[in-house]
C-alpha cells in the first residue's frame, strides 16, 4: 500500500476529510464531509485524482442546470420545457400554429430552465403540463401537472358542454353520469338537451330467442 499519508483536514474539491475510515484490499478509505453537509466515505485515490468531487450533489446540480442526467441524456422535464419553447417560438415547429401562431407565449422567467424547474418541480410519472386557461400563456400560476387523460380533456378542440353550472368535455360528463359518450353524442346530434341526454336511462333490449 505504500507509506500511510494522513489526509485529515485536507480538502478535495467539495470534500473535507474528517478522519481515516478503514483499509480494504490495501486501499485506504476516508470519512469526508461535503460542502452541502452530507457525509460520505471515499477511496483515497478517488479523492486525489478528482474522480469523486462531492457526495453526489455536484452531479445533481450540473444535471439540473443543463437538463441532462448522469448518462448525458436529456431529463424528461428538460424535454417538456424544450417542447414548450419550440411550439411557442419556432414557426417551423409542427405545433406552432396552435400555440405561438395564435399568440400563446412562454413567460420571460421560464426562458431559463432552472426557473421553470424551480416553479413546477419534477412531474409525477406519466403526468403532463397543462394550462388552466388554454387561451393564456405558459407561466407558474396558469400551469399544473395533470394526467394524460385529464390533459386530453382540456384541449380547446374538445366538445365542451355546460350543465348544472359546470363546464367540461362531453366524455367527462359521460363518465360522471355513467353513460357511454357515444350515446350522449348521438342524443345531442338529434337535438336532445344536455340534461335529457345525460339523465335519460339507456333502454336495454332483450334478445329474441
Amino acid at each position: 500500500m505504500g507509506k500511510f499519508i494522513d489526509l485529515t483536514g485536507q480538502k478535495f474539491n467539495r470534500l473535507i476529510v474528517l478522519k481515516f475510515a478503514y483499509i480494504n484490499k490495501h486501499k485506504s478509505y476516508w470519512d469526508c464531509i461535503c460542502d452541502c453537509g452530507n457525509k460520505i466515505i471515499v477511496y483515497k485515490g478517488n479523492l486525489k485524482n478528482g474522480h469523486t468531487k462531492s457526495c453526489g450533489c455536484l452531479q445533481k446540480e450540473i444535471a439540473t442546470k443543463h437538463g441532462y442526467n448522469k448518462k448525458g441524456q436529456k431529463t424528461r422535464i428538460y424535454s417538456i420545457w424544450e417542447h414548450i419553447i419550440q411550439r411557442c417560438t419556432n414557426p417551423n415547429n409542427s405545433e406552432y400554429k396552435n400555440y405561438g401562431g395564435r399568440g400563446i407565449k412562454i413567460c420571460d422567467r421560464w426562458l431559463n430552465f432552472k426557473n421553470f424547474l424551480k416553479d413546477m418541480g419534477e412531474p409525477p410519472k406519466k403526468y403532463e403540463i397543462d394550462r388552466t386557461d388554454n387561451d393564456d400563456n405558459y407561466y407558474k400560476e396558469n400551469c399544473k401537472w395533470v394526467s394524460h387523460k385529464k390533459n386530453n380533456r382540456n384541449k380547446r378542440n374538445n366538445h365542451l358542454l355546460t350543465f348544472k353550472g359546470k363546464t367540461q368535455c362531453l366524455s367527462a360528463f359521460a363518465e360522471e353520469y355513467s353513460i357511454c359518450p357515444c350515446v350522449v353524442r348521438s342524443r345531442l346530434n338529434i337535438g336532445w338537451t344536455i340534461k335529457k341526454a345525460l339523465l335519460t336511462p339507456v333502454k336495454k333490449y332483450k334478445k329474441k330467442g
